[in-house]
């Protein structure tokens, strides 16, 4: 078990998901399993590969004062070194047209 094979099938994994998610038709599966990858999963609770939009960090810690509005990310793919960097938004982004970009990338 080699670090490059666990990066290479967590990888795989994330172009699967997406694949799913966007509805691509994509016949590959990942042929090993590393037990590495398997307990990395489990402590970060990742149990399902359901794709959604990004939540601010902040939103998950609980102030005193009530503080209980979402913020999102918008949606956008990192196209070169220093990506623009856009204010938070309250409305959760529409995936669709993003969806059909990954999967007209992906196949």
């Amino acid at each position: 078990m080699r670090s490059e094979d666990i990066a290479l099938q967590v990888m795989r994994e994330a172009v699967l998901t997406l694949a799913r998610w966007s509805e691509a038709e994509f016949s590959r599966n990942i042929e090993k399993n590393y037990p590495a990858v398997e307990k990395a999963k489990e402590t970060l609770s990742w149990t399902d590969n359901n794709i959604d939009c990004l939540r601010l960090l902040f939103d998950f810690v609980k102030l005193r004062e009530g503080h209980n509005k979402e913020y999102y990310c918008l949606v956008d793919a990192i196209a070169d070194s220093a990506p623009l960097i856009s204010y938070p938004i309250e409305k959760a982004p529409d995936l669709a047209e993003y969806k059909q970009i990954v999967k007209e990338e992906i196949v």
